[in-house]
């Protein structure tokens, strides 16, 4: 559940940044990063896993700044945005060195962003 609030609020801010409305997308920033990092509580307590929710944190992390970049103008905020992007495929990378079969199938499931069940 925590995740796809996450997925939700990453997915309204980013409609929101797409649309112009900078105010409401800077308000999601903040759970959409939250959210995403509650994830960490509910994982099954392996490397792979952990990998995997440390590079969704990454990739969320690099959206924010790569958003603020384009509202505020801030250049330290598309370098930092470049440094997380480094940092998610190094962490995907690593997590499928450690465990190939249980990597793959974590990051199948956690970069389909709405998993909605009927």
């Amino acid at each position: 559940m925590v995740e796809t609030a996450g997925s939700i609020a990453w997915f309204t801010m980013d409609a929101c940044w797409m649309l112009g409305a900078e105010s409401l997308a800077l308000v999601l920033a903040v759970p959409t990063i939250i959210l995403n990092l509650v994830v960490f509580r509910y994982l099954r307590r392996t490397w792979p896993s952990g990998l995997v929710s440390g590079a969704m944190v990454a990739w969320a992390c690099m959206n924010v700044l790569w958003m603020l970049h384009d509202f505020r103008h801030i250049g330290w905020c598309l370098v930092a945005g470049k440094v997380f992007l480094a940092l998610g495929v190094l962490l995907i990378v690593v997590a499928v060195l450690l465990g190939r079969s249980e990597a793959l199938r974590t990051l199948f499931a956690r970069f389909r962003r709405l998993r909605l069940r009927a």
